[in-house]
């Protein structure tokens, strides 16, 4: 047994030498297409506009007026200043009155992306619009870990959504649920909640992305967060069995529910600030070993196609916008 194991970590080992030194002919290699966990960001805004305000953040959220829907009136206050996308000059909108009378000031955003502090106040805008999309999705926030989840609706009742499987048209999946043991068949002390981390990551001097990260919630009936002692066995023990084909999958869900089956997300700041990203995960070929037979599956529903009115909310009048996509400043 010991000449066996030793052999086969001899054989191992020689085979991965040769690899890295150039020499593929030990490992049989495919073209494979592969997708990241990255969703492009097609347009970002240009300006990050500012003014004076003495209050808090919560009492200038108090102040706010009415706004139409799939608008994101977000916004940080640093230094006794309110800062947000929304063009504070003259303009109607959620920020009128505090606005009123005031002196704005408006910064480019690469100027803020060039400075470590003012990056981490764009950034912090952008994750305050995070959370307005997943409040319009009906998602929590969990705040200790930093990431958002399914809640029960009904005390003791499992929770299910309808979305567009890799391999069919519509389908149901848990998001709330009481595990069973196999052989009994009787509910487990704990509850799972699908989660997700989403984040802004800056990938190049001019280009973002919303990197996702799926994940799990356990709690002890639906509410209480189980003890922290107690997650991380039935969580590793749940995601040891996802492999590649499971792990897109989980990312189709969430892109899926979270862009609600369209090929893009646009959420504006007024009449001219938006920010678009694109449902569709960056993606490349790669040469590699490749999945296991036993692993290998077809799917087709990795990409969402195009709509016409998706593409004409992009291209609508949007001056001063970033679009990530041609790497430039549309000149106003």
């Amino acid at each position: 047994m010991k000449y066996d194991h030793e052999s086969l970590i001899a054989d191992a080992t020689r085979r991965a030498v040769q690899a890295r030194a150039g020499d593929h002919s030990a490992v049989p290699t495919e073209t494979e297409h592969l997708y990241s966990s990255l969703l492009p960001v097609e347009r970002l805004p240009k300006f990050v506009f500012s003014m004076e305000c003495a209050g808090t953040e919560a009492n200038a959220k108090r102040r706010l007026l009415t706004r139409k829907p799939g608008d994101a009136a977000v916004f940080i206050i640093r230094g006794g200043r309110l800062h947000c996308f929304h063009d504070l000059r003259n303009e109607p909108g959620p920020f009128h009155e505090l606005a009123k009378g005031q002196a704005v000031e408006r910064d480019e955003a690469t100027e803020l992306w060039a400075d470590a502090d003012r990056r981490l106040w764009y950034v912090t805008l952008l994750n305050r619009t995070l959370n307005k999309i997943t409040g319009w999705r009906h998602l929590n926030l969990d705040r200790e870990h930093h990431r958002y989840f399914f809640d029960m609706l009904e005390p003791g009742q499992s929770r299910s959504v309808e979305y567009r499987p890799m391999n069919q048209s519509r389908s149901k999946v848990n998001v709330v649920w009481q595990p069973v043991t196999k052989k009994t068949g009787l509910p487990k002390k704990f509850w799972y909640h699908r989660a997700i981390a989403i984040s802004f990551l800056q990938t190049g001097t001019r280009s973002w992305c919303l990197a996702l990260r799926p994940e799990l919630r356990v709690t002890k009936d639906g509410k209480v967060p189980a003890m922290a002692r107690r997650i991380g066995g039935k969580v590793t023990k749940k995601k040891a069995r996802m492999f590649n084909l499971d792990v897109l999958a989980e990312l189709n869900f969430w892109r899926d529910y979270l862009f609600d089956g369209a090929a893009r997300m646009c959420i504006t700041f007024g009449s001219k600030g938006m920010l678009a990203v694109s449902a569709n995960f960056l993606s490349s070929n790669v040469c590699w070993p490749g999945v296991p037979p036993e692993r290998a599956k077809t799917f087709k529903n990795a990409v969402v196609e195009e709509g016409l009115f998706e593409l004409a909310l992009l291209e609508q009048d949007s001056e001063g916008e970033y679009v990530d996509s041609e790497d430039e400043f549309i000149e106003e």
